[in-house]
């Protein structure tokens, strides 16, 4: 039996499965002091042990290979896409005369000798930038030297651009873990699970301050509640999208009632429309940029989810600059109405994808840390 542990989005396919559980640590690393500490994870079974960082409440990363044989990357692990991508050595940024993508590891794909060009150009846009690059296919291996697992035929985007908007990106690239695929291709994770390698296509995520815990193929028995409750996720396949019946600061009245959210681990906010965001920084106690006092103890922020109640203190929905906070809140574009909860959400309660049964489960930290 093996097990695994890093950001998991398992396959919608009905699986018949015969592996095992496998867990990933996860750190934090604070860009602006430049620290980092590593949690080591207990180990269940035998499994296969991920360092990740979360980049000053950003970016979480952890290190797979790619190729054979191995190459080392530092890959962000996000649950509101699918696909994992790289910079190949033919990769550029707008910057005249750049050479190389913002000093990132690039893929050298001539020294694999499993590696395939399947030759399709594909763009992908996010909330702060894009890039571009060609559909390839390698072996990818994700976990640490005790017991990875080493997946063959992954399908990835090699990178050949990317633009201004993704400069401060401090890891090699994206490791997508979203459910269902884009442009012809899935999360490596899922590859996995179609092949067996996992119990169970249910994946656990627990997150602190100081990293957390990913736990693919069952739940997290360590750091979660027995008490789970679950929603039962939307149609949209390409996200963990459920439905809220309300949000609201303490004993107020409901800022919104019956709307849509997203669980995304890629984005360390709670994201929503304007009028609403504001109403809701107001009622915490922030200023209109979202600043507020270190030491601020307003009402908590309160989610009600298939009627059951999620507290957000402030303190979890607060974000440490030096001598100055501000709240993990932002505004979505104009247009888009449904809500995303980010790291703030995803350090207040276990997340439990039941991708099997299409549902999203909640459950509370044994271990508030």
């Amino acid at each position: 039996m093996k097990a695994i542990v890093l950001l998991l989005v398992i396959t919608l396919l009905p699986l018949n499965v015969c592996g095992g559980v496998f867990q990933v640590s996860l750190t934090r690393r604070n860009l602006l002091k430049q620290d980092s500490r590593q949690i080591k994870a207990s180990r269940l079974l035998s499994n296969a042990t991920e360092y990740l960082d979360d980049y000053y409440d950003l970016q979480y990363s952890g290190q797979i290979t790619v190729g054979t044989p191995p190459k080392n990357f530092a890959i962000d692990f996000d649950t509101g896409s699918s696909l994992l991508w790289i910079p190949g050595t033919d990769c550029r940024t707008e910057v005249p005369g750049s050479s190389g993508c913002y000093n990132l590891t690039e893929f050298h794909s001539d020294q694999s000798s499993t590696f395939v060009n399947l030759g399709e150009n594909i763009s992908l846009r996010y909330g702060k930038g894009s890039c571009e690059g060609v559909l390839v296919e390698d072996t990818v291996t994700v976990g640490g030297p005790d017991s990875p697992i080493t997946i063959p035929k992954v399908k990835f985007l090699m990178i050949n651009y990317i633009d201004s908007g993704l400069e401060n990106l401090k890891s090699d690239g994206l490791f997508g873990l979203a459910m269902g695929g884009e442009n012809g291709a899935t999360s490596p994770i899922m590859d996995a699970i179609n092949q067996g390698l996992l119990d169970q296509p249910v994946f656990t995520t627990y997150f602190n301050h100081s990293g957390g815990l990913i736990t693919f193929g069952g739940i997290d028995q360590d750091h979660c509640s027995d008490e789970i409750d679950y929603v039962d996720l939307n149609s949209d396949i390409q996200h963990y999208n459920f439905r809220v019946d309300k949000i609201r600061v303490g004993k107020e009245e409901a800022v919104l009632e019956d709307f849509d959210a997203i669980s995304d681990s890629g984005s360390s906010f709670l994201l929503g429309p304007q009028q609403y965001i504001s109403q809701i920084a107001e009622a915490l106690g922030a200023a209109d940029d979202f600043r507020i006092d270190c030491d601020a103890d307003s009402d908590p922020l309160i989610f009600t989810i298939g009627g059951k109640d999620y507290e957000l203190s402030v303190k979890s929905l607060t974000i440490e600059n030096g001598h100055h906070c501000r709240l993990a809140l932002g505004v979505h574009k104009a247009g888009k109405k449904h809500w995303t909860l980010g790291d703030s959400f995803l350090r207040s309660y276990c997340q439990i994808h039941d991708i099997g049964q299409k549902r999203l489960g909640f459950a509370a930290l044994k271990n508030d840390d």
